[in-house]
């Protein structure tokens, strides 16, 4: 054993965090000059693209949750379930709920949470967002609830990005199942976005498509709307439109997390924080920060650029440690999904559309290949032949 490895921390078990190790564990395999550890809040790895699933019935929770230490366990020389609560940039420790952590290298992966814009406090405590388990199960739980209480389900969306739609498609789906079992009577359910299309990241062909298909299965979609206040019973659009609401979901905005850097660090309005090209801290080579936390303008907060960013942050890492030359992060998309319930996608992959049965099982396929693991992989396409068959699943955890 080495008395005195290299301390490689990585805080945050989300994409960025997880793709990071497993880089460096293709490198450090065996290697007792190197140790990895993992600071993260869950122990469980979350495959939130299939979050809306879990939300509607469609997959159980076991199918997005993945134990970090099973998935990483053969060289992951510690793993601790903590909070990060602050850096000492010149100390070289991250302190935690847990004691503190120090470090060698560290990559900073604590990805983002849900952004409001100017939306106040007292209107967000009645909305759902839609980045955790947890908020998973409350959305189900309050979608099952409404049709027992047989009061009339009146839900609504915020945000037309992929999330938006995801969401929207995928509740109005639920609602022949839930309609079926309670013998109740249908619900409305309303997206708006506060763009003039839906989709403003996908071509405009698609934005439109979707917008039409949507409202064909019943979904209400405002454009060119956005929310002013929320309480128990309504939301109140900016134009005083005043609709009834009895669950809100929010997929509107995305803000980094952020925990107390000493000395402080530079952040953008979405909490972000800046990089040099080589997602290392400027005046700091061996603090690279990776996913949404990392401030890159042309990079988007999504799943795709976390992986990617995860994997460039532990090759410059890698670097660092072996006194080599770093490579400058270039983001190359390669393109975005979105599904609309059964049998029915859209997708847009280097450089070419699909819309339909296709896009359907091209969503499935790529998203399907992404989940680290073939038991993990096993479980999503056991639970999506079920529900190819067989009704939404309705249980609560």
């Amino acid at each position: 054993m080495n008395p005195n490895p290299k301390k490689i921390l990585i805080l945050g078990g989300g994409f960025a965090g997880v793709y990071a190790f497993v880089r460096l564990h293709k490198r450090y395999h065996k290697d007792p000059s190197v140790e990895l550890r993992m600071v993260s809040a869950s122990d469980y790895f979350l495959f939130t693209p299939l979050l809306h699933e879990v939300a509607t019935g469609g997959i159980t929770e076991e199918s997005v949750k993945f134990n970090i230490r099973a998935m990483l366990d053969c060289c992951l020389a510690d793993f601790v379930q903590a909070s990060a609560l602050h850096v000492d940039l010149a100390k070289k420790v991250v302190g935690t709920t847990e004691g503190a952590c120090p470090y060698d290298v560290l990559i900073y992966a604590l990805g983002a949470g849900t952004g409001y814009f100017s939306l106040s406090e007292d209107s967000q405590r009645h909305t759902l967002p839609l980045k955790t388990i947890e908020d998973a199960r409350r959305i189900k739980a309050r979608l099952v609830g409404l049709f027992e209480e047989a009061a009339e389900p009146s839900i609504f969306v915020v945000g037309g990005g992929p999330t938006g739609v995801e969401v929207a498609a995928e509740i109005r789906e639920y609602f022949d199942t839930l309609r079926n079992l309670f013998k109740r009577t249908d619900g409305r359910v309303t997206l708006v976005h506060a763009g003039k299309r839906l989709l403003p990241q996908f071509h405009a062909d698609l934005g439109a498509k979707t917008a039409h298909v949507l409202e064909t299965r019943g979904v209400d979609v405002i454009l060119n709307g956005t929310v002013s206040n929320i309480d128990a019973h309504h939301v109140v659009l900016s134009d005083h439109r005043r609709i009834p609401a009895n669950l809100v979901i929010w997929a509107a905005g995305v803000v980094a997390y952020r925990i107390p850097f000493s000395p402080d660090v530079v952040t953008d309005p979405k909490g972000r924080i800046a990089v040099s090209p080589f997602l290392s801290l400027p005046g700091h080579p061996e603090v690279f920060v990776a996913g949404d936390a990392a401030g890159l303008n042309d990079v988007p907060m999504t799943a795709q650029a976390a992986v990617a960013m995860g994997e460039a942050a532990a090759h410059n890492a890698i670097a660092f440690l072996s006194a080599g030359k770093p490579v400058r992060f270039t983001y190359r998309h390669r393109g975005d999904l979105f599904s609309l319930g059964q049998w029915l996608a859209g997708a847009e992959v280097f450089g070419m559309r699909f819309f339909g049965h296709f896009a359907w099982w091209l969503w499935r396929t790529i998203y399907l290949m992404k989940i680290i693991g073939v038991r993990n992989r096993v479980k999503v396409m056991v639970d999506w032949t079920f529900n190819l068959f067989l009704p939404r699943n309705i249980d609560i955890s």
